[in-house]
């Protein structure tokens, strides 16, 4: 487990508000170094300088000159000097951080033996200092004023403002990176699964324009090369079906030459080339050209089931649905595929279900086949791929899953796959319940 985002653009964000952070704490630490202390110190030595002068000045005058002194002092407004005739409460240590440093700077310039340094923070912060004059001490007390050295915490408050609002230009700078990644995203999803892509803008910056041009190169490409395979696949299919005609009316003219068995044996090799063939044709349709039409998903479904041969065993369980946009001939190409998939290799009876849950609409073909393993579920979906048992029974060509996953996915929907051996193969497919809209044809 890591605790990094596992998106792009939340690991750029991270990374640049992290940088943003690191360099205002490095900022932070010159301010502190290179200004904040040199003015402490510098602070401290000259209220140190003044305190050694005033302990001096009233070490040297005579007792009424020294009366007078202090009168002039204590006249000096923010600074008061009287003498120490008692004890004193209410001392604390400095909220400050700044106010911390003075202190301690001042006490190492003052002596111990001629002063003292004490600070009050009640009623208001205060800076105190007991001076030894002989027998006599004097407290000389001085307000914070310029003490209270405010620019740390203006530069604070600047210097969140400033994180932020760098934050906030970073978010909107790799947004404005991540729209084109979340585009190409859009794309190559709608391609794996089996839609058009979109055309992505060739803008931007030059490598995002040229990463979008890449790719609509390559879409172009892809899309030729469908359609020249489904060309291939309709030509071929087109060009064998007057060989197979003729074959076949050949078995019709031969039926009364030749033994019973081989005549119903060419026959049903017939019918499976015509089958595949007509497999092949199907894989080559773009079924995405065809509109959509409101239509009954249920009317479908008997429809189906009603074509199929009268003697395969069908159960039909159908709930009532919503009319939805489908294109129909495509719809009804995957059910009727489903059920070919069924009749010829598994066993009846075979079921068909529908249903409408908050996944949406959906319907089931069942049967009691051999079923498919496990491992080859997935790979049953690509085209010209068989299981094991569709190899070992009847003839196919490996298409007819292919072609339902591929209209299913044109209808934006899912196609789910579940089978145990020896108790048949189970198909399930889940549309979108979009409503029907009038303006679908």
């Amino acid at each position: 487990m890591t605790l990094l985002p596992r998106t792009l653009f939340g690991r750029n964000l991270l990374l640049l508000v992290g940088l943003i952070v690191a360099s205002q704490l490095v900022s932070a630490v010159l301010v502190r170094t290179l200004i904040v202390r040199p003015r402490i110190e510098q602070l401290a030595a000259y209220s140190a300088s003044n305190l050694e002068a005033i302990r001096a000045a009233l070490e040297n005058l005579p007792l009424l000159e020294r009366e007078r002194y202090i009168a002039r002092l204590n006249s000096n407004r923010g600074l008061h000097v009287e003498p120490a005739t008692g004890p004193v409460s209410g001392f604390a240590k400095p909220d400050s951080p700044v106010q911390r440093i003075f202190l301690e700077r001042l006490s190492d310039l003052l002596p111990d033996d001629r002063a003292d340094v004490e600070w009050k923070t009640e009623p208001k912060h205060t800076l105190w200092v007991r001076l030894y004059v002989g027998k006599d001490s004097y407290w000389v007390t001085a307000a914070t004023g310029p003490l209270d050295l405010g620019i740390p915490r203006v530069w604070f408050w600047v210097t969140l403002a400033s994180t932020l609002l760098a934050a906030i230009g970073a978010y909107l700078i790799q947004r404005h990176l991540d729209r084109p990644f979340q585009r190409l995203v859009e794309a190559t999803g709608k391609i794996g699964g089996g839609s058009e892509p979109i055309s992505l803008p060739e803008t931007g910056p030059r490598e995002i324009a040229a990463l979008a041009h890449s790719f609509n190169r390559m879409s172009e490409r892809l899309a030729a090369a469908d359609a020249e395979r489904a060309i291939m696949l309709a030509g071929v299919s087109h060009d064998l079906r007057s060989p197979l005609s003729k074959l076949r009316l050949a078995a019709e003219i031969s039926a009364d030459r030749i033994e019973p068995e081989i005549h119903a044996g060419m026959e049903r090799n017939i019918e499976s080339m015509d089958a595949i063939i007509g497999q092949f044709l199907d894989f080559a349709r773009t079924e995405s050209a065809e509109p959509t039409t409101v239509c009954d998903l249920n009317a479908l479904l008997t429809e189906a089931c009603e074509g199929q041969d009268s003697e395969l065993p069908l159960e039909l369980d159908l709930a009532p649905l919503p009319p939805l946009s489908l294109r129909r001939r495509a719809m009804t190409r995957l059910i009727n595929n489903l059920l070919e998939n069924a009749r010829r290799y598994g066993r009846p009876p075979i079921a068909v279900r529908s249903g409408h849950d908050e996944s949406g609409v959906w319907f089931v073909v069942s049967d009691r086949g051999p079923g498919i393993a496990e491992d080859d579920l997935e790979r049953v979906r690509r085209p010209f791929v068989r299981g094991d048992a569709a190899r070992s029974g009847n003839p196919g060509a490996g298409l007819g899953l292919a072609i339902a996953d591929r209209i299913v996915r044109l209808h934006g929907g899912r196609m789910h796959l579940a089978s145990r051996p020896g108790e048949g193969l189970s198909v399930r497919i889940e549309l979108p319940d979009q409503p029907a809209r009038h303006g679908d044809s």
